[in-house]
């Protein structure tokens, strides 16, 4: 019996290690980047787990003399010798504030309940390196699409490309971003991603120009559709997407970007040993797009660009006198709305218009469209005719029509009533308090005084309790 019982433990255990070896094993790890790099690139922190999910993830840690920005993620796939792992990658990005050397101190970050500890490390930021490239318009661009080589097999129907919504845009104006890759129908099954998640960010980092303002795609991940280029099917993958502001009228450069694939040899089973496979770089095309500055205007350093309509209403546009009411002032369209903002100073004699309530929704499809919403409170004081032209209004630049333009409130408000008098409050003879304080002394009086007195008087009992210690032993 005891035979038979050991055996059943020894055969248990023997199944749930075979179990163990087929499960894919979860390795979680801190990647720290450059520590010496010039002021207009990146640190990053990124955090990498293999075959699981990031559910929950901890505070990045804050470091002296940066400032979180974006914080992208990313999901790859890595088949190496037929054996496939998933990876998810979150990286913080931060942004230094000026040149120096800076300490990132030891820190621990909490993944899915498991805290994962780095060391830190001491980071140098330089100021850019100057080049002797010409002010002038850079020369004609490369052709669209530079195709992948393959040593002694031909070019590749594959291609990496970098894809911009204009080729001019005006400062302020936004500019969609995406990377593609393109994978040849032909060649599906022999082009894989190699170490996907370790080549993004360095990808990513070297797309962002310097002169821009950035505002991330809220949907990180990477999506693939079916297309046709020249007659041939493709299935593209959109491996990156943002969106940029321009800050100055200087060109947007985009340098040619690299990604290494990894090639299985035609005819070929996907149990391939690495020596066997081939790494392949498909290099993109470089771009320039010309930024023009905005025509001259008074508030042309902090007027919003974009093409953006109007929506507005008010729960009421008749109301009585002291009676409150809610009034939105709606900005659809494409541009930067988190740039919109409605003057402060809004005034409206006979009305009280308080701060109000921001919401902004941005498109998931269209990152550069979407709405902005500011809901105010207005109370009513005296009776007439409110055209709330004069205190709600934006005025903005359109790059389509080229010219400055004006979103202006056409809300008519009609307030009746009689306005109350003013009265003229004498509080000291409706409280008791304010008739107290006419009564009292106004002598001054010294604020140590209190103290002083628990002073002495600890002094005292101090004395009392050494004179009753000495009766008591004297006895």
């Amino acid at each position: 019996m005891f035979f038979k019982i050991s055996l059943l433990k020894y055969c248990l255990l023997f199944f749930l290690g075979l179990i163990a070896l087929h499960l894919p094993a979860q390795d979680l790890k801190i990647e720290l980047g450059e520590n010496r790099l010039p002021i207009t690139e990146y640190f990053t922190i990124s955090v990498k787990l293999q075959n699981a999910s990031i559910k929950t993830i901890s505070d990045f840690p804050e470091i002296e003399g940066f400032q979180k920005s974006s914080r992208p993620r990313s999901r790859s796939r890595i088949t190496v010798a037929g054996k496939t792992t998933v990876e998810e990658t979150i990286t913080q990005n931060y942004a230094a504030l000026k040149e120096g050397t800076y300490t990132l101190k030891p820190f621990t970050i909490k993944v899915n309940g498991k805290e994962i500890t780095s060391k830190g490390t001491s980071i140098t930021i330089q100021t850019e390196l100057l080049t002797d490239e010409p002010v002038n318009p850079p020369p004609k661009e490369s052709p669209a699409l530079i195709t992948g080589k393959t040593p002694g097999k031909g070019k590749s129907e594959s291609f990496l490309t970098l894809e911009t919504s204009k080729g001019r845009v005006y400062v302020g104006e936004g500019l969609q971003v995406q990377l593609f890759f393109y994978l040849s129908a032909a060649e599906q099954g022999l082009l894989d991603f190699y170490n996907f998640g370790e080549q993004m960010p360095a990808l990513i980092k070297n797309i962002k120009p310097h002169n821009v303002w950035e505002e991330e795609s809220a949907n990180a991940e990477i999506k693939t559709d079916t297309i046709l280029v020249k007659g041939k099917s493709y299935i593209r993958f959109k491996l990156y997407e943002s969106v940029y502001y321009p800050l100055s009228a200087e060109f947007i450069r985009f340098p040619a970007l690299a990604l290494t694939m990894l090639q299985r040899p035609k005819d070929q089973t996907y149990n391939l040993a690495p020596t066997q496979q081939e790494l392949v770089p498909f290099v993109s095309n470089f771009k320039n797009v010309a930024v023009e500055a905005l025509a001259p205007h008074p508030l042309r350093e902090i007027i919003p660009v974009g093409q953006f309509q109007l929506r507005e209403g008010a729960n009421s546009t008749v109301v009585r006198v002291n009676k409150s009411f809610t009034y939105f002032f709606e900005v659809t369209g494409s541009g930067n709305l988190t740039a919109i903002n409605l003057p402060d100073t809004l005034s409206a004699p006979g009305l009280e218009i308080y701060p109000p309530q921001t919401e902004q929704f941005r498109n998931t499809i269209n990152p550069r469209a979407g709405r902005k919403t500011f809901r105010y409170t207005l109370l009513a004081r005296k009776p007439g005719k409110y055209n709330l032209s004069h205190s709600f209004y934006l005025p903005f630049f359109n790059p389509v029509t080229e010219r400055y333009d004006t979103l202006r409130s056409a809300l008519t408000v009609q307030v009746s009533g009689a306005p109350e008098p003013e009265k003229s409050l004498k509080p000291e003879e409706a409280d008791s308090f304010y008739r107290l304080i006419q009564s009292a002394d106004n002598d001054l009086q010294n604020i140590n005084q209190i103290q002083e007195i628990k002073l002495y008087t600890n002094l005292v009992i101090l004395l009392l309790i050494c004179a009753t210690l000495y009766i008591f032993f004297k006895k």
